[in-house]
């Protein structure tokens, strides 16, 4: 099992595939992003790359309508799944964060 912590750089799926790369920010149920509670089951994450511009986000930022894909969100913190957090062993081989959701 993989566990991630603040300050993780992970790599961000989409299905299987790697659509960029992110800094792990804010964690845990009490966490808060942008002046809201981080949505249940996801990381607030700083995109650092992105690989595939037109991915949409699950949940735009609320200060900023335009951003609404990836490629718009680099450069800021977003509110990523976890199911979708992996870290890379080789180019094409992804270890995916396994989640206790009870």
């Amino acid at each position: 099992m993989t566990t991630f912590k603040v300050g993780d750089t992970v790599n961000l799926l989409e299905g299987t595939q790697v659509v960029g790369k992110g800094t792990i920010f804010h964690m845990g149920p009490d966490a808060i992003l942008h002046g809201s509670p981080l949505p249940s089951g996801h990381y607030g994450v700083a995109i650092n790359a992105v690989y595939k511009r037109n991915v949409e986000i699950p949940f735009p930022p609320p200060h900023d309508d335009d951003v609404t894909t990836l490629g718009l969100a680099q450069g800021s913190i977003i509110a990523w799944p976890r199911f979708a957090c992996a870290v890379c062993m080789t180019s094409n081989v992804c270890k995916l964060q396994v989640l206790d959701l009870v």
